[in-house]
């Protein structure tokens, strides 16, 4: 994995993390995909949880509880 690659996917995690307190304990989204400045969707699958937006940016972005 390249050295952007691995900046890529940090600031997705961080995305993440951000959106999780959001939805699931303030019920209200304000997180925005920096790519095409959507507010992201966060969904909950199992034990764990995901982003999704528009564009694509955060799709298949998903962390376990």
């Amino acid at each position: 994995m390249t050295e952007a690659e691995k900046d890529l996917k940090a600031i997705k995690f961080e995305l993440l993390d951000k959106a999780y307190p959001d939805y699931f304990l303030h019920k209200k989204m304000t997180v925005k995909c920096p790519k095409c400045k959507k507010i992201v969707e966060v969904y909950e699958v199992d034990n764990s949880y995901g982003a999704k937006c528009k564009c694509g940016f955060m799709n298949n972005v998903v962390r376990g509880l």
